[in-house]
C-alpha cells in the first residue's frame, strides 16, 4: 500500500533510537505517499490515501509530544500551553524564549505548529491532491528536520543524510526548470503576429521540455496541472493564432514563471543558497553556482556570465556578490 512503509506507535519507555527509526519512517512515508499520486488514483483511492496521511501526520505528532516533553526544561512553557493563550487563532505566535542550543525543542515546535497548519486545512482543501502533495512534503520536511536535531543533541550519526540530499536536489532541480520558462517568456512583446507565433513556439518549447523532465514528478500537483493547461492553451492558439489573444497566452506564462519560483521560499532551497562554500576553487564553486538557477533573474545573468568567464578571482568576486544578494538562512 503506497505510504505504508512502517508500523510503529508511540514508545511506552522512549529513548533517541526508537524516535529516529520512526522519524526515519515518517519521512519515508511522506516520499511515497507523493509518489503514489504519480499513478492514475480513482476517487476512492485518494480519498484512502489522503486518510492514511492524516494517520501518519497524527503518529508525528504524538511522537513530537514525546520528544519534546523528554527534551524540554522544568521551566519550559510547553507548546500545548502556548497554543492555548491563542486557541482562537492560527497558530502564528513566536515560540516561548527557550534554551539557545535548544535545538530539538525548536525543530518540534516548528513541525508541530506546521503540521497542524496542515491538518487543519484537509477539510477545506479543494483539490485532495493538491493537499496530500502538500501534507505529505510537510511531513517529510519535519521529519527529517526532528531527526537532524535529535542526532545532533545526542552526538549521533545522521539517520536522513541522503533522504535530505534527495530533498533539497529535488527543489533545485523543480527551481531551475522553472528558471527555464522564466528565461523562455522574458523580453518585450512581439509587435507582430509571426513574431509572437516565434515567442510562443519557444515557450511551448520549454513548457515540453518541462514536462519531460524527471524533475516534473518532484513538483506540486496544483502547479503540474497548471503547466499542462498552459501548454494545452498554447498548442491551441498555435493553430489559430490570434495576435490579441497571444498577447494575453504570454502574460499569463510570464505570470505563472513568477508565480511558480516562489519556490525560492522553500526552507531547504534556503538553506542551501546561503550555504556557500569554503574558498574560490573552481571544483567546489562552479556546482554550487548551477544550482544558484532560478533565485533571481539578475543573479542568473550574473553566475552565467561568472560561469563563462571560470576565472578563480573572478568567481571569489561573483561568491562575494551573491552573499550580500542572497537572504538569511531561516
Amino acid at each position: 500500500m503506497v505510504g505504508d512503509t512502517f508500523v510503529d506507535h508511540v514508545p511506552a519507555q522512549p529513548c533517541p533510537e526508537v524516535w529516529l527509526d520512526v522519524l526515519v519512517g515518517l519521512a519515508g512515508a511522506g516520499g511515497a505517499i507523493r509518489s503514489g499520486l504519480l499513478l492514475d488514483l480513482g476517487p476512492t483511492e485518494l480519498a484512502d490515501l489522503g486518510a492514511r496521511l492524516r494517520a501518519h501526520l497524527d503518529h508525528m505528532l504524538a511522537i513530537l509530544t514525546e520528544i519534546e516533553a523528554t527534551y524540554a526544561s522544568d521551566d519550559d512553557v510547553t507548546v500545548d500551553e502556548w497554543e492555548s493563550l491563542f486557541a482562537d487563532h492560527a497558530i502564528s505566535g513566536r515560540r516561548p524564549a527557550r534554551a539557545a542550543d535548544d535545538m530539538v525543542g525548536d525543530a518540534c515546535f516548528a513541525a508541530r505548529s506546521d503540521l497542524r497548519r496542515v491538518l487543519a486545512q484537509a477539510g477545506a482543501a479543494r483539490d485532495p491532491a493538491d493537499w496530500i502533495s502538500r501534507a505529505a512534503r510537510k511531513l517529510a520536511r519535519a521529519a527529517i528536520a526532528v531527526c537532524e536535531a535529535v542526532c545532533a543533541t545526542e552526538g549521533l550519526p545522521s539517520r536522513v543524510g541522503e533522504l535530505r540530499l534527495a530533498q533539497v536536489a529535488a527543489a533545485v532541480g523543480v527551481r531551475a526548470m522553472y528558471a527555464k520558462l522564466r528565461d523562455a517568456v522574458a523580453g518585450p512583446d512581439p509587435d507582430d503576429l509571426i513574431a509572437m507565433v516565434r515567442t510562443i513556439r519557444l515557450a511551448g518549447t520549454s513548457l515540453a521540455k518541462m514536462i519531460g523532465s524527471p524533475w516534473f514528478c518532484d513538483a506540486r500537483v496544483e502547479d503540474r496541472r497548471t503547466i499542462i493547461g498552459l501548454q494545452r492553451r498554447l498548442v491551441a492558439w498555435i493553430r489559430s493564432p490570434v495576435l490579441a489573444a497571444g498577447r494575453e497566452l504570454l502574460s499569463d506564462l510570464r505570470t505563472t514563471a513568477d508565480l511558480l519560483l516562489r519556490i525560492n521560499l522553500r526552507q531547504e532551497l534556503q538553506l542551501h543558497d546561503a550555504r556557500r562554500p569554503a574558498g574560490g576553487a573552481p571544483a567546489t564553486v562552479l556546482p554550487w553556482l548551477r544550482d544558484l538557477r532560478g533565485r533571481s533573474a539578475e543573479l542568473d545573468r550574473a553566475v552565467a556570465a561568472g560561469l563563462a568567464d571560470r576565472d578563480p578571482a573572478a568567481l571569489i568576486d561573483l561568491l562575494d556578490g551573491i552573499a550580500c544578494a542572497l537572504p538569511e538562512p531561516p
